[in-house]
């Protein structure tokens, strides 16, 4: 297909996400991050909720909770299980289909860091091979080409037939809590990504981060000044959520970047645990600033693969297996939203 033929997509404009028909888009939705448990069914409620869009995971190469959450299948087509990138794709165009911009990411707990707790280091290097450093995309390039050469190439060439993908996010939270030494590597890799995605998808925005998890207060290192087709993120989640005032400081230094740089700006992970907010007063407050500021985010997240309503989800399964929402969550998204 030539690209007049495929589905127009958003574009970069003066500092701000615009529609194909001009307007300014601002995206305002939830994350679906929880592999197994949302359904595409979920979708028609994010819309009654006033969302415009979501963001949805594919996870690959990482130490999950389960072993089925891996998309890695080193005998499958571009190293992708077909079983994953079906369901993926399910959820995907359910969204598309009711009207809703996504945001497809493809995260990897390995490939990020490889060193957040024990058992991912062992799982990610099992013989040892990488030490301290631990083995990621920074430290053994094969798995890096990998990752952006083979694995997101085909993902990319699959997405850019489907209507309303909003931004593509290549490399979710990089760098892990590595230092400054990082940041020209985790700008490689991303060089790299895109360049081989703009061989099967020339338009669709890309969206960026800083090293340290995606660290708001670093935002700026992530900016690539030969690209003009780039969004950039910042992390927002329970302790800035639950601190106002690191709050505004998070969210003023990406608005900085906005004004100063002139390119547009999202705020991918945004949400605090809500056994530490039963009053809903930070939550709000979170979701009243992003108004004021004028900046789109995704709510983190839809549901959870564990018990009880303490966590970030807004759904959660009872003691008998039966899923729960938080209504008042819900209702402050939808007076959000409106």
């Amino acid at each position: 297909m030539t690209t007049d033929e495929l589905p127009p997509r958003l574009r970069c404009v003066d500092g701000q996400l615009v529609k194909p028909n001009g307007q300014k888009m601002v995206l305002r939705g939830l994350s679906f991050g929880s592999w197994g448990q949302d359904d595409p069914v979920d979708v028609a409620q994010l819309v009654a909720m006033g969302a415009n869009s979501v963001r949805i995971a594919l996870r690959w190469w990482g130490c999950y909770h389960s072993p089925d959450v891996s998309a890695r299948d080193n005998n499958a087509f571009a190293f992708l299980s077909r079983t994953h990138v079906r369901h993926w794709l399910d959820l995907i165009t359910a969204a598309s289909a009711a009207g809703l911009w996504v945001i497809p990411f493809i995260d990897s707990d390995c490939g990020q860091n490889g060193m957040q707790n024990p058992q991912t280091a062992q799982y990610c290097d099992p013989y040892g091979s990488f030490g301290s450093r631990g083995r990621n995309f920074y430290t053994d390039p094969s798995m890096r080409k990998l990752f952006t050469q083979i694995v997101w190439p085909a993902a990319a060439a699959r997405l850019r037939t489907i209507a309303r993908i909003a931004l593509l996010e290549i490399h979710p939270e990089p760098a892990g809590d590595h230092d400054a030494q990082y940041a020209p590597l985790v700008s490689k890799l991303q060089r790299e990504c895109i360049e081989a995605i703009r061989e099967v998808d020339t338009d669709t925005p890309i969206l960026l981060g800083a090293r340290k998890g995606y660290d708001i207060k670093l935002c700026d290192e992530a900016f690539l000044s030969e690209r003009t087709d780039c969004v950039y993120t910042g992390n927002l989640l329970h302790q800035w959520v639950m601190n106002p005032e690191k709050f505004d400081d998070g969210l003023e230094t990406l608005v900085r970047m906005r004004k100063e740089r002139g390119v547009p700006i999202y705020v991918q992970q945004m949400g605090r645990k809500s056994v530490d907010d039963r009053g809903l007063h930070y939550m709000r407050n979170a979701l009243d600033r992003m108004a004021e500021a004028d900046v789109g985010y995704a709510w983190w997240q839809w549901k959870q693969h564990s018990q009880g309503d303490e966590s970030y989800a807004l759904n959660y399964r009872d003691g008998a297996g039966m899923w729960n929402i938080k209504a008042d969550e819900a209702d402050a998204l939808t007076e959000a939203w409106a």
